[in-house]
């Protein structure tokens, strides 16, 4: 029964932290460069639920029965407000850019019998999406996969 309760509070209280990064990202990179993906599927395929599933535990056996609880608390209140941090701008957007933005790569493309060599940028890989930006620009397209 104790197992059963650290993972039912340990993956609340994860899913809260790591929900809370995700509203940041979405605000602040997503957002901002016009990546139409929906909140929901950007979490879900981002999230290791493989990993979270020990980290539920541990945290939830902690907070629960661990000899100092408030310590784990205060400790844990402590990390979910520095990840309220990233609903501020600069910091969401560098996150973001950490996360799914890849370094500028060349491409060379045809069209119209005419060949050019641009440098690309993927945003973000989604499902059934890839967003690429030119380098330089702010502007991001989406391409099929």
């Amino acid at each position: 029964m104790k197992l059963i309760n650290s993972f039912c509070v340990g993956l609340l209280l994860s899913l809260s932290i790591l929900f809370t990064i995700f509203v940041g990202i979405k605000i602040n990179y997503f957002d901002y460069y016009a990546i139409n993906e929906f909140f929901n599927v950007i979490f879900v395929d981002n999230i290791n639920f493989y990993i979270l599933l020990p980290i539920s535990i541990a945290l939830g056996y902690l907070l629960l029965y661990f000899r100092f609880k408030k310590f784990i608390m205060v400790s844990y209140l402590i990390c979910l407000m520095a990840c309220v941090c990233s609903w501020n701008e600069y910091i969401g957007k560098q996150i973001g850019e950490f996360l799914f933005m890849s370094k500028p790569y060349e491409k060379i493309i045809t069209y119209n019998n005419e060949t050019k060599k641009i440098k690309l940028i993927t945003m973000y890989k989604g499902r059934d999406k890839i967003y690429l930006r030119v380098d330089g620009t702010n502007t991001v397209f989406s391409n099929k996969k």
